[in-house]
């Protein structure tokens, strides 16, 4: 569903054109940057219980991993209330703005191949590997989605950097979704020494974290299929939750969605990798 007043440039709109790309890029808000899934969503039901959007425009910006921002209209910061009951007054509705994920240098599988999603976008890349629809917890098998959208956006706070014992290493935004060992997602800065995370070759175990001060560009990647498998993604050799795990589906339902798809108690933990 789009919503009216956002601008996309979608696959459907650009296959007449001779250099279009079946992608679409969208810039981040940077001066009302929302850190939270939680937070976006709150930010979308003060607005709507203020009647400064409509039930269309609330339900396209949930359902699409979006927030609502605001111009002050009495000079004040462009940063809106992010809670239902706080004041409705002194704000204009402006557009909508997504939430970034990878550190600009992450490189992440695009038909097999690890590039930067800035990367994958100049080359006019249309797909985006993620998990198969017949993987599971035993065996992890792959294919190519469509990409439906680029996110990118600044970001200046501490990231997180997450290493394996297996030499993997990945640097995301502090909500960004991992998959542990169990299939679950759990946000990057809840991941600690030990953690066991599914990797393309199976779970391995964290053997460091670390928080890593960023002020540049963030960015991820939105499949057009709104399938729980077809939204994990490889990143640095991790499996890792596209931006609707960070957004619409942010919910403990949604996360626990996954590991049920993933068949839970087919893993056996003797398989870890060291």
């Amino acid at each position: 569903m789009r919503c009216r007043g956002l601008l996309l440039i979608t696959a459907a709109m650009l296959l007449s054109a001779e250099s279009a790309w079946a992608v679409d890029l969208q810039e981040r808000c940077a001066e009302d940057q929302i850190s939270s899934a939680a937070l976006a969503n709150g930010r979308n039901q003060w607005a709507l219980a203020c009647r400064l959007i409509t039930k269309v425009d609330y339900d396209c910006a949930t359902n699409n991993g979006y927030y609502w921002t605001f111009n002050s209209t009495t000079g004040g910061p462009n940063r809106a209330p992010l809670r239902p009951g706080d004041s409705c007054d002194g704000f204009r509705k402006f557009t909508m703005c997504p939430a970034g994920c990878f550190e600009a240098m992450q490189r992440v599988s695009f038909a097999g191949t690890y590039m930067t999603p800035e990367s994958a976008f100049d080359a006019g890349r249309a797909t985006v590997t993620a998990l198969a629809a017949d993987a599971s917890l035993e065996h992890l098998s792959f294919a190519e989605e469509t990409i439906d959208t680029f996110v990118k956006g600044p970001e200046q706070a501490d990231l997180v950097r997450i290493e394996g014992t297996g030499g993997q290493a990945i640097v995301v935004t502090r909500n960004h979704p991992m998959i542990d060992a169990t299939g679950t997602l759990m946000p990057a800065n809840e991941v600690k020494e030990g953690t066991l995370l599914l990797t393309v070759q199976g779970p391995v175990r964290v053997s460091r974290t670390a928080r890593v001060p960023y002020n540049g560009v963030v960015w991820n990647v939105r499949p057009v299929k709104a399938e729980p498998k077809a939204n994990i993604n490889v990143a640095e050799g991790f499996l890792t939750g596209s931006i609707r795990y960070q957004n619409e589906w942010a919910s403990d339902a949604a996360r626990l969605l996954l590991r049920q798809s993933l068949d839970v108690g087919l893993l056996d933990s003797a398989a870890v990798a060291q």
